[in-house]
């Protein structure tokens, strides 16, 4: 699905298209927890090594000579360096051993709260509700079971307001 289609199928749950901005902004922040445990993958040490590389082809084309000097501005080279670096240390780490990560549908389950309690939509927690459909589109994972998630979220919410 892409960014626009999740879009218009979150606002249809919501029911109402004020609410575009937020669900971008909430779409915007489960995508970033998400790629923060993707670097942490075995994906993620392949794609530093790439950008590691290809670091090294821009920092071995900016020690030619036929190179307009104002373009080095740009892109100092001690920066060129630290962030070649930075990836090589990325994409050397070892892998721990694979373990479910469950923080990214947490964080779409909470979102997906926030969302429903602000445009005054029912929470409900049965199967395939309303606020599960959300938590699964802000996730971008339509197949995924959310309902133990928005259980959770739900009855921490409950705890937090007595």
């Amino acid at each position: 699905m892409t960014r626009d289609e999740i879009l218009r199928y979150a606002v249809k749950i919501l029911g109402t298209p004020a609410c575009q901005n937020d669900v971008g902004l909430a779409l915007e922040e489960v995508g970033f927890r998400r790629d923060l445990n993707a670097r942490r993958t075995k994906k993620g040490k392949i794609a530093a090594r790439r950008l590691a590389d290809a670091l090294r082809r821009v920092d071995a084309a900016m020690k030619s000579d036929d190179l307009f000097p104002p373009l080095l501005l740009y892109l100092p080279h001690d920066k060129l360096l630290r962030w070649i670096d930075h990836c090589d240390a990325i994409a050397t780490r070892p892998l721990g051993p694979p373990k479910p990560n469950a923080d990214s549908k947490k964080h779409a389950a909470n979102k997906a709260y926030e969302l429903m309690q602000k445009y005054d939509r029912p929470v409900v927690t049965t199967k395939r509700s309303p606020f599960e459909k959300l938590a699964a589109v802000l996730s971008g994972d339509l197949t995924a079971d959310f309902h133990h998630y928005c259980r959770a979220v739900v009855r921490s919410a409950k705890l937090g307001s007595k």
